[in-house]
Formats: C-alpha cells, structure tokens, sequence
C-alpha cells in the first residue's frame, strides 16, 4: 500500500541533473542551489557530493529522496529542520567521508539520524521524526495554465498500488472525482503523473488525491487550492461607471431560452470576480442583472453556463 505520510506542503522540487556540488548552481536543472520547502530529488546515476555544511534550520521541512548517490566529504553537515525527510530509495547510496564518527552527520531538528560512524547506507533508508514507513508519495500540485487545471503528483516507491483518483470540490466539503488514474502496483522508481482538467470550476475550487490499495484500503493527499477567475471566455464587454460608480445593469442574451438555475459570473482580467450568482430563470431568453459596487471602467469578462450569446452595459 502506498502512505501518504508527508503532510507538509513542499513547494518546489530542485532535481539533480548531473553530477557536482550541492551548493553549485549548475549541478540542479533550473540553477538553483536547494533550499527551504523544496522536495530534493537526486537521480539514478547521479552523484551529488556535500562539500560545505548545509544548514537549513530556519526552513519549513524539507525532503530529500536520494535514488543516485549522497556523498558528504569529511567534516561536512547536514542540519534539517524539524519535520524534515531524508529517503534513500532502493538502488541509492548515502555516503560519508573519510573522517568516521561524528565528522559528517544529518540532523533533523537538533537530533542526528545518520553519522558517519554508521557507516555508508544502502536504500532503502528513511530518516525522520517519528515514521517507520517509507515516503512514497513525494509532490501532489495543481495548478491553473490557460483555463484549464494540470494535477501532477509523483511517487518514489509503490506497493500494492491500485489505483488513483483525483477529486475536485467547490467548497472544500462536498467531493466528485474528475479522472480515475492506474497505479504501478508495485514499484520502487520515481514514477510521475498528470491529468489535465479541461472544465475546471470557476472561483476557488479544491483538489486531492485519493490512493486506493488492492484490498480497498484508501489514503488522501493534502489539498491544494485553484482560484479561476480568469476563465470567463465566453464574452468580453465594456463595463462603464454611472455617476455614482456604484451600480451597473447588465443585459446578457442567451443563444436560447433558459429555464431553471444558471450561474452567472464577471470578472475583471485581473481574475478578480465580481458577481457570482445562480438565478433561476423561466423560460427566458435573456435577463438584467445589477452590480452594485463601486468598479472602475474596464474590459469584464461574463460567463453563464456557457451560454451567453451577448451582453452589454444597459
């Protein structure tokens, strides 16, 4: 079965793309030595060798997942902070220098986990506080790319790994899944995925992760949050200021009659909203809505269910 047992959200993922210095830029893919947040990832066949102490103490956690070779030169440190996560995959190495004892360590909130007086470790390895479960699940994102929502996720090792399933909810509470995704059953390669959600909610919408093992046993991601309130495509239209600036009456047509509830937004190209309501309509054609705020002059986008056909200030 695959846990999902990080539970802090890791920001970026610095990966190794050759061989050199942790603290060299040109040793990770986009140029950037790791740091706070980050989920660290050094491939197979990659070495990364510790030639200066890192302290990272005064980060949220980190996590590293070591699948090529760690190597620390004699006297160098790793200090991490609390809830940090070191994983030596199968196939991965961690390796000291020549000094033994305590001339390298890695210390995650103060205390150490690995010295080199442990000697070299073989994956798999894990350090962290508290857990006895190797990490599997390393990066769940969503993020917003011209209307639509990419979800991608990865995960370092699988057992028994059925299937995936990516939900989305309005409102945090009430869930529906978008796209059923089958798992590798069983693994111990990086492995990554990604769906795309072509109608994404409009607003702020929420997704996670739902992992499903062969026995029906189930475990959630952390949630990540979408705010989409640039995808008003249907119609774009001159909103002007009355004298006062705090009402405008919008005609919107429809391409037919509508009966029952439609959802009617407008937003700014900012992507602020500044109407969202659901009317109930009876067999109409069209409908006027007020906006009774204070906005400036602009270009607004309306959306309504995909079925304007036109609108205009009244």
């Amino acid at each position: 079965m695959l846990f999902f047992v990080v539970t802090n959200v890791f920001a970026t993922k610095r990966t190794a793309t050759q061989s050199g210095n942790w603290n060299q830029t040109s040793t990770w893919g986009d140029m950037s030595v790791p740091g706070c947040f980050d989920t660290i990832v050094i491939p197979a066949g990659i070495t990364v060798t510790i030639t200066v102490t890192v302290n990272l103490t005064g980060c949220p956690p980190v996590y590293i997942l070591v699948q090529g070779t760690l190597i620390f030169q004699s006297g160098k440190k790793m200090n991490l902070p609390n809830g940090s996560i070191v994983y030596i995959a199968p196939g991965g190495q961690l390796n000291g220098g020549g000094g033994g004892g305590n001339s390298n360590w890695i210390e995650i909130a103060g205390s150490p986990y690995w010295t080199a007086g442990d000697g070299n470790v073989s994956g798999s390895a894990i350090f962290c506080q508290s857990c006895a479960l190797p990490i599997e699940l390393i990066s769940f994102n969503a993020n917003l790319f011209s209307g639509l929502v990419e979800v991608d996720w990865a995960t370092a090792t699988e057992t028994d790994n059925d299937f995936f399933e990516i939900q989305r909810s309005g409102d945090g509470l009430n869930w529906e899944v978008i796209e059923v995704v089958d798992g590798a059953e069983n693994s111990s390669s990086l492995i990554s995925y990604a769906i795309e959600d072509r109608a994404p909610l409009l607003g702020l919408s929420y997704y996670r992760l739902k992992q499903v093992d062969m026995n029906g046993a189930f475990s959630y991601s952390d949630t990540r949050v979408i705010s989409n309130g640039e995808f008003f495509t249907n119609q774009q239209m001159l909103i002007l200021q009355t004298g006062s600036g705090y009402q405008q009456n919008v005609v919107i047509y429809f391409s037919e009659a509508q009966s029952g509830p439609v959802s009617i937004y407008i937003a700014a190209i900012n992507g602020g909203v500044i109407y969202s309501q659901t009317l109930n309509l009876d067999d109409q054609k069209w409908v006027v809505i007020s906006i009774k705020q204070d906005i400036s002059s602009g270009i607004y986008f309306i959306k309504a269910d995909q079925k304007v056909e036109r609108a205009f200030l009244e």
